[in-house]
């Protein structure tokens, strides 16, 4: 799996940059999770994503009222 927090940039000679993801180090990265064998940050992704759709669901279903 290519690492969405680490990357190494390579500058060619007509100074064009070209960016690469690093593997993953698992077990070795301080954003490891051992409890759930999974990238830390990656599961506090997808966390906060359903955090936000959640909220949303709220507000549509809150009802419309006017301001006073």
């Amino acid at each position: 799996m290519k690492c969405p927090l680490a990357y190494f940039a390579n500058i060619t000679g007509q100074g064009e940059t070209h960016f690469a993801h690093v593997d993953c180090l698992q077990a070795e990265c301080a954003w490891w999770s051992s409890d759930h064998e999974r990238c830390a940050m990656a599961m506090a992704t997808q966390q906060l994503y359903q955090l936000n759709k959640n909220l949303a669901n709220i507000t549509n279903l809150m009802p419309r009222g006017g301001a006073r």
